[in-house]
């Protein structure tokens, strides 16, 4: 590998050293640039005529495409989880809890006095 590097190394300088080295890069970088250039505003044009064709501004078209990726995308999701596996689950956290005061449920009785207009609201602890 390492005689594989020195190789590519060694033709690498001695394109460096030829004159027309750089200006033949420069000009392939240009070509590049240039091909990218037009392959982005052809994709601009199409968007815009898209959004011409179905009378909705280009954001709105562009939101209603993401929305419609993302529908497909996660179509199937949330899975829905099997009973046994969360009725098992809750049933081993309920086994690893030891505090007993978090076992416990509070019941709220309401009670309205319709003659002075006062609201209360005892708690009376309940154990389940």
């Amino acid at each position: 590998m390492d005689d594989y590097r020195l190789k590519r190394k060694q033709q690498k300088a001695t394109r460096r050293a030829h004159a027309g080295y750089r200006q033949r890069e420069r000009m392939q970088q240009c070509k590049r640039r240039e091909s990218q250039r037009t392959k982005k505003r052809k994709l601009c044009i199409e968007k815009d005529t898209q959004a011409i064709n179905a009378h909705v501004p280009l954001r709105i078209l562009e939101l209603n495409n993401e929305f419609d990726l993302s529908r497909e995308r996660y179509a199937n999701w949330p899975q829905p989880i099997n009973k046994t596996v969360a009725n098992e689950a809750l049933a081993e956290f309920r086994e690893s809890i030891k505090c007993d005061s978090l076992r416990e449920l509070c019941c709220a009785v309401y009670i309205f006095d319709y003659s002075d207009f006062v609201f209360e609201l005892p708690i009376i602890g309940c154990k389940v």
